[in-house]
């Protein structure tokens, strides 16, 4: 992968599991990791059983070989943020192409 086909910031956000003041699980993501990348865009359409269509908004991400990057982690891309669906790790390449779909909270 060439260095000029990596032009997009993804900042790679991680779980963290806190208490409240009552002993309560808090779930947040904070910041882990910033990458360079190539984002491109994947628009999915399904239909629903009462003959809507809903898009999602997904996104397919290449970048450099990274061993630390779970599915489990977020990305924020231009002010969104998105939900790692599949992580594919190519060793031969030294790439990693992550597909992602917006999270809609």
């Amino acid at each position: 992968m060439r260095a000029g086909e990596l032009n997009e910031i993804v900042v790679i956000h991680r779980v963290v599991n806190t208490s409240d003041a009552y002993g309560q699980q808090i779930t947040t993501y904070a910041k882990f990791k910033t990458i360079r990348a190539r984002v491109m865009p994947k628009g999915d359409v399904f239909s629903t059983s009462i003959n809507e269509r809903l898009y999602l908004n997904s996104i397919v991400i290449s970048c450099r070989h990274h061993t630390d990057i779970y599915s489990s982690d977020r990305l924020e891309y231009r002010g969104k943020m998105y939900s790692i669906q599949s992580i594919i790790r190519d060793r031969m390449k030294q790439t990693n192409e992550i597909v992602a779909e917006e999270i809609n909270d």
